[in-house]
């Protein structure tokens, strides 16, 4: 009896290529992530987070802090992308 024997995490990659995970998997890592990007305060007042493409949308409930999001929106982008290990997001959209 022959068994096609493979590691756990081998398969699993293989399942999420195959069923085209891997940017889902992807948007949940980075709203996860948005808390240890922003601290505590920014994810206080973030009211809703979402990726479209290589948009991250966030809607933020104070307009100070919405101002001083804008005015970060680089560093944002450019710390984002260093957690995740990978260029995903390029625009930040704050409302």
């Amino acid at each position: 009896m022959a068994y096609n024997t493979k590691k756990i995490g081998d398969a699993l990659q293989e399942l999420i290529k195959e069923y085209q995970l891997n940017h889902k998997l992807n948007e949940v890592k980075l709203v996860n992530l948005w808390p240890v990007v922003v601290g505590d305060l920014i994810n206080r007042h973030t009211t809703k987070i979402w990726v479209n493409g290589e948009t991250l949308f966030v809607r933020i409930n104070s307009a100070t802090l919405k101002h001083e999001l804008s005015l970060s929106k680089s560093i944002v982008i450019q710390n984002i992308n260093k957690e995740m290990g990978m260029d995903i997001i390029k625009e930040l959209n704050i409302g």
